[in-house]
Formats: C-alpha cells, sequence, structure tokens
C-alpha cells in the first residue's frame, strides 16, 4: 500500500462519516478550522493530514480517534450507535 492509497482510503472514511453526519463540507471545515477546498482535497486523497488533523476529524465528526487505524472490513462492523454516542 503506498501513502497515495493511505490517504485515499483516508479521504473515502472521512466523506462516509460526514454523510453519515449530515454534515456538508463547509460545515466540517468550519468545525476542524480549516477551508472547504481543503476539505474537499482530504475527501478525494489529493491531500495528505497530519495525527493532529484526525484527532480534530474524530472530535467533528464524533467518533473514536482509533477508527481510522481500522481496516475497511473491522471499520463497517463497527456498530453506528456507538459512532453517535460519542
Amino acid at each position: 500500500m503506498t501513502e497515495a492509497d493511505v490517504n485515499r482510503r483516508l479521504g473515502q472514511r472521512i466523506r462516509l462519516l460526514r454523510c453519515l453526519a449530515d454534515l456538508s463540507q463547509a460545515q466540517l471545515a468550519r468545525r476542524v478550522f480549516m477551508s472547504r477546498p481543503s476539505i474537499a482535497k482530504i475527501e478525494l486523497g489529493h491531500q495528505g493530514i497530519t495525527a493532529w488533523m484526525l484527532f480534530k476529524l474524530s472530535a467533528a465528526l464524533c467518533v473514536p480517534t482509533h477508527i481510522w487505524l481500522y481496516e475497511e472490513q473491522d471499520w463497517l462492523r463497527y456498530p453506528l450507535t456507538e459512532r453517535n454516542e460519542r
């Protein structure tokens, strides 16, 4: 797996969680003090992100920080109810 693959997968996961939280890119950007174009680039996998940004995204999306480390098949089994409890 390459760095580009990791960025793409993280971006897809961020977009899915943003949509599940019923947030627009602009709303998420405001919550994490970024621009909407930056969120769009991250979701497309065109921009990498730091561990600090993953921490901020976790808080903004109400998910635990360890969710970013799950393999995709494990993450899909992560209960939606637990995601919404934070």
